[in-house]
């Protein structure tokens, strides 16, 4: 925030994002206005009820399937990237920009991009590295800044129920997916 010169900022996150703007707020409240975190609750949230919810746990199957290496990899990038678009489509409840699709096929294409993008499921598991340790608190702190949470009403990613007894607005968008 201060690199492009302002004192304060509102902070726009999704998915990944989201925890990083939880995580910001929490490090620097005095620098960050406000957050909108789009798709996911807070971390708290998701543990309570995320973990408890049999149709939760069913559509975040894929993260124990990024986890084992290689094989996920080898699936997301096989047949120009189709897992990308199969679970794009499945998240997406059918809203969402053909273009923007193709770009994130694209993208996975690249060398380098899967392992990337797979690092942050496989990082969720190891408690044993401080600094994992350090940001899964730094997640589960209170946000002490200003906060709304949108979501959509048919996100078949994260379940709007896991937003249930958020302490801050949250705002649901009828017939958006995951990517709002």
């Amino acid at each position: 925030i201060g690199a492009l010169g302002y004192e304060r900022a509102i902070l726009v996150g999704h998915d990944w994002g989201a925890a990083v703007a939880y995580v910001s707020a929490v490090l620097n409240p005095e620098k960050v206005a406000q957050i909108f975190a789009l798709s996911v609750p807070p971390i708290p949230l998701f543990l309570r009820h995320g973990l408890r919810s049999a149709r939760q746990l069913w559509r975040s199957r894929y993260m124990l399937f990024f986890q084992i290496p290689g094989v996920a990899e080898r699936q997301l990038v096989a047949q120009g990237a189709a897992a990308v678009e199969t679970l794009w489509r499945r998240w997406s409840n059918r809203s969402f920009d053909p273009g923007h699709l193709a770009a994130a096929r694209r993208a996975f294409l690249i060398p380098g991009v899967a392992e990337a993008a797979l690092s942050y499921y496989r990082s969720l598991h190891k408690l044993h590295l401080p600094s994992v340790r350090r940001s899964m608190t730094l997640a589960r702190t209170q946000l002490s800044v200003p906060a709304h949470f949108v979501v959509g009403t048919h996100d078949h990613c994260v379940l709007p129920s896991v937003f249930q007894g958020c302490a801050h607005p949250v705002h649901l968008i009828p017939g958006a997916g995951h990517f709002l």
